[in-house]
């Protein structure tokens, strides 16, 4: 109709283009940051972080077994998932970590060796070994 009359074409403005961007990212670091601090403030979430991570690390444990016939030391189990220790038939990394290993409430993981048997524990939320909340 504007082109009847001679005026020209209206275009569509979006008024303050870079205040609506800057809202839209306060926004959306927002939900990630509520996303992030809460399930990681969640219990069950950590209790099931946890259990997958035992699991990963007893596969890692097992394969060790597998190959060199015998878990690795206690007091360097970690550092034996990733370098090679110099045991017979070690054919790692079994773990593709540096240093310690955290559970999600970040403590060490417990690890003991047995003879040629190991147990692995997660002292669950209270980060006391040998209590209910404990996960094997």
């Amino acid at each position: 109709m504007s082109s009847e009359t001679g005026s020209p074409p209206t275009q569509s403005v979006i008024p303050y283009p870079r205040v609506i961007a800057a809202a839209g990212l306060l926004v959306v670091g927002f939900l990630v940051y509520s996303i992030v601090f809460f399930r990681e403030n969640d219990p069950l979430w950590r209790e099931r972080a946890a259990v997958r991570e035992l699991s990963s690390i007893r596969q890692a444990l097992d394969a060790y077994v597998r190959d060199c016939g015998e878990p690795p030391p206690a007091g360097r189990w970690e550092a034996a998932l990733t370098t090679d220790p110099g045991a017979k038939g070690w054919r790692g990394p079994y773990l593709h970590i540096r240093g310690p290993v955290f559970d999600p409430w970040r403590r060490p993981f417990v690890y003991r060796r047995f003879g040629v048997t190991y147990t692995l524990v997660c002292a669950g939320p209270d980060g006391i070994l040998g209590t209910a909340d404990d996960l094997k």
